[in-house]
């Protein structure tokens, strides 16, 4: 509940920062809302006895890079889907119908590009051969 309040403050004002301004009252308390739930959700998360994202688990330089790496990715990628349909509405005037099927591309050609890499992915466990999922991982254990 606390990580879904954090990201909804977030993304409300990221939403209302270009009609309010950016340094405006209502959007700094939503970001710094935003802040410190994330914060409370990470705190709790660490005395959580079954946490939804256990913690230990990205200490380990396989999985904690890895997955800083993936988080990284993903957060521009997303980023940049949501800055365009902010553009596509707030700049060139589209409804959320169009800005929506003017991004659609991209989400259907990571999905066909995912599909499409299927055979390479069990090609390549069937070789036994290990790989690095980013150039910052360490070197894989021998197979």
């Amino acid at each position: 509940m606390l990580a879904a309040a954090g990201l909804l403050a977030l993304v409300a004002a990221i939403i209302e920062s270009p009609q309010l301004g950016w340094s405006s009252w209502p959007v700094l308390t939503g970001y710094g809302l935003a802040a410190l739930l994330l914060l409370a959700f990470l705190l709790y998360e660490q005395r959580c006895s079954h946490p939804l994202l256990p913690l230990d688990l990205l200490r380990g330089p396989r999985i904690g890079l890895n997955a800083t790496t993936l988080a990284l990715m993903s957060f521009s990628l997303l980023g940049a889907l949501f800055v365009m349909t902010l553009y596509l509405q707030g700049v060139l005037g589209y409804t959320p119908g169009q800005a929506g099927l003017r991004t659609l591309p991209l989400p259907a050609s990571l999905a066909a590009g995912a599909a499409a890499s299927q055979p390479v992915v069990v090609r390549s466990a069937r070789s036994r051969r290990c790989s690095r999922a980013s150039p910052w991982s360490p070197p894989p254990s021998p197979c």
